[in-house]
């Protein structure tokens, strides 16, 4: 999970790394590390330094950037199916935000932007890093 506090306005850096990948040919909507290191789509055509300059770029933006962070980890052999893996994540995720809710309902307004269809069900439109679409809680999202 990705934090950002919206009042740090991060537009510049944004269109700075759309600039960026543009100029190296990687015009794609959003970037996931994982696909990007298996050369898996939308990067299966790029050569291996092509790949790891724009992993470069992309840590740099990252680096920069007023955020902070967790990550959630499994390990899939430890789970019989794909349910109970997805269980531990929701409760690894329900801990996090318990232990950070003083913190997290000082703010205003919290969003939770979703990455994949499966996850919050998109109506229209194709999101991209100018149109990231919040996924609220009649779509699946979570409410504090």
């Amino acid at each position: 999970m990705v934090f950002h506090d919206q009042d740090d306005d991060i537009s510049s850096e944004i269109a700075f790394l759309d600039a960026k990948l543009l100029s190296m040919n990687c015009n794609v909507a959003f970037i996931h590390t994982t696909p990007l290191i298996r050369q898996d789509k939308p990067f299966e055509n790029m050569f291996r330094e092509e790949r790891k300059s724009i992993f470069r770029v992309f840590a740099r933006f990252a680096e920069q950037l007023p955020i902070s962070y967790t990550t959630f980890t499994a390990k899939k052999t430890f789970y019989q199916d794909s349910k109970q893996l997805e269980e531990a994540f929701e409760h690894q995720i329900r801990s996090f935000i318990k232990d950070k809710l003083e913190y997290l309902q000082s703010f205003e307004k919290i969003v939770f932007i979703r990455s994949k269809r499966r996850l919050c069900p998109q109506k229209t439109g194709k999101p991209s890093r100018k149109n990231r679409m919040a996924c609220p809680p009649e779509n699946g999202g979570l409410k504090l």
